[in-house]
């Protein structure tokens, strides 16, 4: 259709702004996001769920980071004194190879973003809180990998956790479904609450 429509052979392509009942668009996930008001209920169901959902959701509400550019976080990606991020890679939640673990970014670009207090507070106690990890596992625990956000033993956290975890604290705060994705929006929003420019 678009291309007779390009050749001339018709006026309009019908077909343009059709949507196939049941499979989501671009334009679904683009325009959801947790409104404000349901960020605190959405967080202490998080909390109750699981500890490292909570604080991993939080840093996606309130950075704007991707999944992907979260669950790659490092501790030396992080300076807690400036107040700063340092994003410069993804993580490949399936990769065929230890070295395949860490890709680009999604627009193949590094950058810094400030970080509010609020996540300065949140990631020094789970720093604390990774540490008493890394104690009690001593050489069980994936002291290569440095992440932040991660399982107990510091392996990376697969991407089918994470889904169904978001769905089921979803489930719980009595909220609809959402895209993890919907994070990356719902920062946006926040910021244009906050007069943010």
């Amino acid at each position: 259709m678009k291309q007779a429509k390009k050749n001339k052979r018709i006026l309009d392509n019908l077909c343009e702004d059709v949507i196939i009942p049941g499979k989501r668009t671009q334009e679904d996930d683009k325009s959801k996001f947790i409104d404000s008001e349901n960020v605190p209920n959405l967080l202490t169901n998080a909390y109750q769920y699981g500890y490292i959902y909570c604080i991993f959701f939080k840093v996606l509400i309130e950075t704007g980071m991707r999944k992907g550019e979260a669950a790659a976080l490092q501790w030396t990606d992080i300076n807690l004194k400036d107040k700063t991020i340092q994003i410069n890679k993804s993580l490949d939640f399936q990769p065929e190879t230890e070295e395949d673990l860490f890709g680009d970014t999604k627009n193949y670009k590094s950058r810094t973003i400030d970080i509010p207090d609020t996540t300065v507070t949140a990631l020094k106690a789970h720093l604390q809180y990774q540490n008493q990890n890394k104690l009690m596992l001593n050489d069980y625990y994936r002291h290569d990998l440095n992440l932040v956000f991660c399982r107990k033993n510091g392996e990376h956290m697969p991407k089918s956790t994470l889904f169904n975890a978001f769905e089921r604290i979803l489930k719980r705060a009595d909220m609809n479904s959402y895209p993890i994705h919907s994070l990356h929006h719902t920062y946006v929003v926040l910021l244009m609450e906050s007069k943010v420019d």
